[in-house]
C-alpha cells in the first residue's frame, strides 16, 4: 500500500536560500508594497494610505492603515511561501525580507470582523517552520490595519543599522504615489 509522507525542508536552509545580502530598504520595501496593495481599493487623495516604519538597533516595526488582512485570506496564506495562480508565483517577496532580516515576525491585524495576530519564530524548537495564530479582540478605538513587529534581527542587519539606519521613527505618505498610480 502506498502513501504520501510529507517532505519536512528545514527552516535554516529555508532561511540560508530566501535570505539575500540585500539593501535594509529593499526588504522593507516590500512590507510597504504590500500596505499600499491592500489599501488601493479605500484610498482617497485625502485619506492616503499611510506607513509608519520605527527602526532600532533590536528591532523593525512597521505598522499602516491599510484596513487589516481581509478575512478572505486565511492563517496559513500568510506565511505560505509561494502562490502559484497559473500565470505567475507571488507569495515569496514578503517572507525573503522576512528572511533576509530576522528570526522572528508578529503581525497584528485589527479588522473589524477578522483581527488576529500571527507569530513566526524561525528559532522555535520545531525543525519545521510553523506558525502561531490567534483571533484577537477588534479595537475600535485604533485604525484598522496592520502591525508588524519583526525583532531577533540577524547580526549583519544589527551592524548595518547601527552603522547607517537607526532612526527614531520615519512616516512615508503614499499619497502621491497612490494618486498618479
Amino acid at each position: 500500500m502506498k502513501r504520501l509522507v510529507k517532505v519536512i525542508i528545514n527552516k535554516k536552509i529555508l532561511k540560508e536560500y530566501l535570505g539575500e545580502n540585500e539593501e535594509i530598504s529593499k526588504s522593507l520595501s516590500r512590507f510597504i508594497d504590500n500596505s499600499i496593495e491592500a489599501r488601493k481599493m479605500i484610498t482617497t487623495y485625502k485619506n492616503p494610505c499611510e506607513v509608519s516604519i520605527n527602526i532600532n538597533e533590536d528591532s523593525i516595526s512597521i505598522v499602516d492603515n491599510s484596513g487589516g488582512i481581509n478575512s478572505n485570506i486565511t492563517d496559513e496564506d500568510i506565511f505560505k511561501i509561494g502562490n502559484d495562480n497559473g500565470e505567475n508565483i507571488s507569495g515569496l517577496g514578503i517572507k525573503k525580507s522576512f528572511f533576509t532580516l530576522a528570526n522572528k515576525i508578529e503581525i497584528t491585524s485589527n479588522r473589524k470582523e477578522c483581527s488576529r495576530k500571527l507569530t513566526l519564530d524561525i528559532n522555535s524548537q520545531s525543525e519545521e517552520l510553523m506558525s502561531q495564530s490567534e483571533t484577537i479582540k477588534y479595537n475600535s478605538y485604533e485604525v484598522d490595519g496592520t502591525k508588524i513587529y519583526i525583532s531577533d534581527l540577524n547580526r549583519n542587519i544589527k551592524k548595518r543599522i547601527m552603522k547607517h539606519y537607526l532612526i527614531e521613527k520615519h512616516i512615508i505618505n503614499w499619497e502621491e504615489y497612490i494618486v498618479n498610480s
